[in-house]
């Protein structure tokens, strides 16, 4: 945990100085044009993975040592050649026990999360990321196949068997990484990993905070960049795929795909970002270095206008967001509280452990809606607070305000005409997807418990008296933050008349 002049300090410097981080690790890029390099975690920023970007912030001096080299190479060594021997079996499961549909010629294919307990548990395979994409195609008898980046399988390969199993029943059609990987391929990615260790030291700078952190970073490197790697350039060799929409966060599995699929061919990647971003999440974001050393997609569709950085972006759809467009704010008065979390573990324990003992305090009760990665059993929480698992338009009409820290429902919060107070990380760069507009009014965020009050008793009692002017903002969020996913927006972003 920060302190709370370290917390302080650290948003602070982030605002005045993020232009000018951003183009230290870009210029880092520029130089090193190898595959090594578009997997480096380090490189890649993600703040949730490499601390590397808040101790830039808060400007501390580290340096590494023999003993933190040691001990990041054996744990990298462990997890990925113990999850490389998994691959492998799995790779035995998908090419004796399960035979591909065929493809049909000018597929689209769609490069998708896919959360294996979910589909097991349910029996069906529905993807929530594309959601009006997949009829929009069908009426247009545009065919598509799916490569889905498969995730909480663990090392039980019977969950694997159960999940294609579910998957085999589906009129959809899947293509498999472990398919497009070869075992020459799995061979190539044993010494790729023997060797990832050892050429981090191309990668040193003069500045030893950044050595300090690709050094610790080594652990944090998972087997997914190597295996997707192979999948994107085998993926050019299906002549019956046309083109490729990805859903992007351009982190490690985006960018090892894009750069397969881009020294290898000329197939086209649409990235896809219907997500409300953050400006602390500096993985997601495309420069012309990203673009330059191929780890980039094409072209990047976002969620609505205000994501339209550079050349790269082009006007997406909210595809997830349909009910927001649908939602009209009942003008009686609400009174209940509402708290979202984020689908980081420690930023919610956090919340909780500054709000909870408030609310005991004061008598005051909250409606709690738990991210849907979390299981209410991990916390220890008090009677003040009452789980919920309503959808997030019908809570916003029993309430007037929404706590969260590190969650794009802040901006859903605000379109809706709903006040949000942020709760600054305690341990991170704050992920604030709010901007400045409306900070004061219908939102702003809270360092501390006190300011947390205080911060309540603003935005409750500025609501109160200018109701006009909460409406006002609230629209000016949801047209430039969001596009309608109508067919006819689908069809444009896409570029599929």
């Amino acid at each position: 945990m920060l302190s709370k002049n370290d917390i302080k300090k650290l948003y602070k410097n982030f605002f005045h100085q993020r232009d000018n981080y951003i183009t230290y690790i870009n210029n880092i890029k520029k130089k090193n044009n190898n595959f090594f390099s578009i997997i480096n975690i380090t490189l890649i920023s993600n703040p949730y993975i490499s601390s590397f970007s808040r101790d830039w912030f808060l400007k501390k001096e580290k340096t590494w040592t023999v003993v933190l080299y040691i001990k990041s190479v054996v744990v990298f060594y462990f997890k990925c050649l113990s999850k490389l021997f998994v691959f492998l079996l799995q790779k035995f499961i998908v090419q004796f026990l399960f035979e591909r549909k065929k493809i049909k010629r000018g597929s689209i294919l769609i490069d998708v999360h896919l959360l294996s307990n979910k589909v097991i548990t349910s029996g069906v395979y529905r993807d929530d990321y594309f959601p009006g994409l997949y009829q929009v195609l069908t009426r247009k008898n545009i065919p598509f196949v799916f490569l889905p980046r498969i995730h909480g399988l663990g090392y039980n390969p019977v969950n694997f068997i159960k999940l294609l199993n579910v998957l085999k029943t589906s009129n959809n059609i899947f293509i498999y990484e472990h398919e497009l990987t070869s075992y020459y391929d799995i061979l190539k990615i044993f010494f790729l990993i023997l060797l990832y260790p050892v050429q981090i030291f191309s990668l040193f700078q003069k500045e030893e905070l950044f050595n300090y952190h690709l050094i610790k970073d080594i652990q944090f490197q998972s087997l997914e960049a190597f295996t997707r790697f192979y999948s994107g350039r085998k993926i050019t060799t299906i002549q019956e795929i046309s083109s490729i929409i990805s859903w992007s966060e351009c982190q490690v599995i985006d960018r090892a795909f894009n750069f397969g699929v881009r020294e290898a061919s000329d197939k086209k990647i649409t990235g896809v970002q219907a997500y409300l971003n953050y400006p602390s999440y500096f993985n997601s974001y495309v420069y012309d270095a990203d673009n330059d050393n191929h780890s980039s997609p094409h072209k990047v569709l976002v969620n609505g206008d205000y994501y339209i950085l550079n050349h790269f972006y082009r006007r997406g759809v909210s595809f997830r967001y349909s009910e927001l467009f649908k939602f009209v704010k009942d003008k009686q008065v609400q009174k209940e509280l509402l708290i979202l979390t984020s689908c980081m573990l420690d930023e919610t324990q956090s919340l909780i452990d500054l709000i909870q003992p408030l609310a005991q305090e004061n008598q005051q009760f909250y409606l709690l809606k738990l991210h849907p990665t979390q299981n209410s059993n991990t916390f220890q929480l008090s009677k003040n607070f009452e789980l919920v698992n309503n959808s997030l338009y019908e809570l916003f009409q029993r309430t007037q305000l929404v706590v969260t820290t590190g969650s794009g429902t802040a901006v859903e919060a605000v379109a809706c005409g709903v006040s949000v107070v942020i709760i600054s990380s305690q341990s991170n760069l704050t992920a604030n997807p709010l901007i400045a507009y409306g900070k004061g009014e219908i939102w702003d965020i809270a360092f501390s418990h006190g300011e947390y009050i205080d911060k309540c008793e603003e935005l409750l009692q500025f609501r109160k008296n200018n109701i006009a002017r909460i409406q006002e903002i609230a629209s000016w969020y949801k047209g430039n933050f969001f596009n309608e996913p109508t067919e006819d927006n689908i069809i444009e972003a896409i570029g599929l008349q």
